[in-house]
């Protein structure tokens, strides 16, 4: 099953309401562009901040801080389909 984004479907259903190909073209164009962007942006920052040897010393630490982060998250998102906490269930 192909799960397509939702802001692609809203597109593709503008894109079929236009007309003009050179729209259509303009339209999809942009959102490659902006899907594109974010992804370069963050491939450079991760190059950037591999490269800061200041930080080098604390490397384990940011690693232990990313991986309780990253947990965490799991745990807070799974939380909404099992309810163990209910007050924090969206």
């Amino acid at each position: 099953m192909v799960h397509l984004y939702p802001a692609l479907v809203v597109l593709l259903g503008a894109a079929a309401a236009l007309a003009s190909p050179v729209l259509r073209r303009s339209l999809f164009t942009r959102f490659s562009l902006g899907r594109a962007i974010q992804f370069a942006l963050g491939a450079w920052a991760i190059g950037w901040f591999e490269n800061l040897s200041v930080l080098g010393k604390y490397q384990k630490g940011f690693e232990i801080a990313g991986a309780v982060v990253l947990i965490a998250s799991g745990l807070y998102m799974l939380n909404a389909y099992y309810f163990w906490i209910p007050s924090l269930a969206i």
